[in-house]
């Protein structure tokens, strides 16, 4: 299969959710699935960080990941390190 301009194959195109960012809608089922994961994460982290240290300080620091990482989500440039943003804001949104 041929590239486009935007680097996905022509049997994809129909599938393109945006053309200016070229995220098929594959890859926003993975972005679903990674904030899945990072929640499953944030789980056993969390559980153990509270059992440690105490609920509010876990519950603090729960808060302070899910809004970083959210806030750092709005403004990165590719579709990876948007993955990894989505990945700690499932972590941060457990508590």
């Amino acid at each position: 299969m041929t590239s486009t301009r935007c680097g996905v194959s022509r049997g994809e195109k129909n599938q393109l959710l945006s053309p200016n960012f070229a995220v098929i809608l594959k890859q926003v089922a993975l972005v679903g699935s990674i904030f899945m994961s990072g929640f499953l994460a944030g789980s056993f982290f969390f559980g153990f960080f509270g059992d440690r240290f105490g609920r509010r300080l876990a519950l603090m620091l729960a808060i302070v990941l899910a809004c970083g990482a959210g806030f750092g989500g709005a403004f990165v440039d590719s579709y990876e390190w948007y993955c990894v943003t989505r990945f700690f804001t499932g972590m941060g949104t457990v508590c």
